[in-house]
């Protein structure tokens, strides 16, 4: 996610965003970054598209509000 534009991460987000709500009729609002690829700019459009991004390991779940 990082090495994309803000544009295609919004893209990207909304696409998924959409299918999951078409399928299943859920809002979603929390986004972990694939393969924990993120920088503060995946955090800051994520924000945008209205989620949360999160990430978590087996020892802690970290919330970027």
């Amino acid at each position: 996610m990082s090495q994309l534009s803000n544009e295609e991460k919004k893209q990207e987000l909304m696409k998924v965003h959409t299918k999951v709500q078409e399928l299943t009729g859920y809002e979603m609002s929390l986004f972990r970054p694939p393969y924990g690829d993120y920088d503060n700019a995946v955090v800051d459009v994520a924000k945008e598209c209205g989620y949360y991004t999160i990430q978590w390991d087996v020892e802690r779940l970290v919330i970027n509000k």
